[in-house]
């Protein structure tokens, strides 16, 4: 029951919050029935890394003091998907705060060990 309180809660704060997050996407982001892995899917990861990833992080190989490439981020190999979850969870500045839900960051996820 909680679960489902906390789900309804996550969706309603996302739908305040203006972030252009449909309710549909932010309601992806409830782990599967019986508490089950999440799997990205690297189509919808790419749309999100598009969408709010290269507005300074660029797609090639060359980056910005304060936003590395892509790229380079996805050779490195300290980078693992732990890494990669825990850092959007809870973002460093320069970078701002995303509220990506569990879902989409399977999905950035996926989408980055794939391209």
């Amino acid at each position: 029951m909680k679960a489902i309180a906390a789900a309804a809660l996550a969706v309603f704060a996302l739908a305040l919050s203006g972030c252009g997050k449909s309710a549909e996407t932010a309601a992806s982001a409830e782990a599967p029935a019986g508490g089950g892995r999440l799997y990205g899917n690297a189509q919808r990861g790419q749309g999100y890394v598009e969408r709010w990833c290269t507005t300074c992080h660029t797609l090639g190989a060359t980056g910005t003091d304060g936003a590395p490439a892509l790229a380079l981020l996805k050779k490195d190999p300290k980078k693992t998907d732990a890494y990669v979850r825990g850092f959007l969870l809870a973002p460093h500045k320069p970078m701002p705060p995303l509220p990506f839900t569990n879902q989409e960051i399977e999905d950035i996820i996926a989408y980055l060990r794939e391209s």
